[in-house]
């Protein structure tokens, strides 16, 4: 059965409305990133997590996913050993909050190409590079047991399901799965259904 997740963010910026308003909306689950009383899933310390935690019990709400910016970075070796910190950090919270599946990405496009036309990008180009920074963290999240749910997202290298399905077929880890954004992959040109579909079957992360 498919359960409703909403983005509380982008329900309201103060957490508890959020939670409230999904609620009443039908959600079962919501989707934590930012609007956690001014900050963020990787600002919010452990009193902001208790606060969460007992808005959550309030309404008889889950957290669904943990949106978190991992990987919305560049190759530099000290900004990813920053973002490999905020895995860490975002693994926490899925035990806090019982909840295996955490967002991430792959990599801002490079500067020196961006504006270059979508189909002119070429994955296989990138593939030896974000393997190499993204294997470490696949393998934390096997020993961790949590789901690195790789959004296909067209400002960074992976927008399409074709790309998605390449760096994981690259990474090689069973805790890599899809976090299907379908309008972000139609704006790389990709035909969701069947074309998009056809290269992430069986890989769409679920909670």
């Amino acid at each position: 059965m498919i359960k409703t997740c909403i983005f509380a963010d982008e329900v309201s910026r103060d957490f508890e409305e959020a939670v409230k308003l999904c609620k009443s909306a039908g959600a079962s689950h919501v989707e934590v990133r930012g609007g956690i009383w001014g900050k963020d899933v990787t600002t919010a310390n452990d009193d902001d997590v208790k606060r969460m935690q007992d808005v959550l019990n309030k309404y008889d709400m889950k957290i669904g996913c943990i949106g978190s910016p991992f990987g919305k970075c560049s190759f530099d070796k000290e900004e990813y050993e920053r973002h490999l910190k905020i895995f860490e950090r975002m693994i926490e919270l899925s035990h806090i909050f019982d909840v295996n599946i955490i967002r991430m990405f792959a990599f801002w496009v490079p500067k020196e190409l961006r504006g270059t036309p979508r189909h002119e990008l070429k994955i296989g180009d990138f593939l030896s590079e974000i393997a190499e920074r993204l294997k470490p963290a696949a393998k934390l999240a096997e020993k961790e047991d949590v789901i690195m749910a790789l959004e296909t997202e067209d400002s960074t290298l992976v927008g399409s399901c074709a790309e998605a399905r390449a760096v994981i077929d690259a990474v090689e880890s069973d805790a890599m799965k899809v976090c299907w954004d379908v309008n972000n992959s139609w704006q790389c040109k990709e035909i969701p259904y069947p074309d998009g579909y056809s290269h992430i079957k069986g890989l769409v992360v679920q909670k």
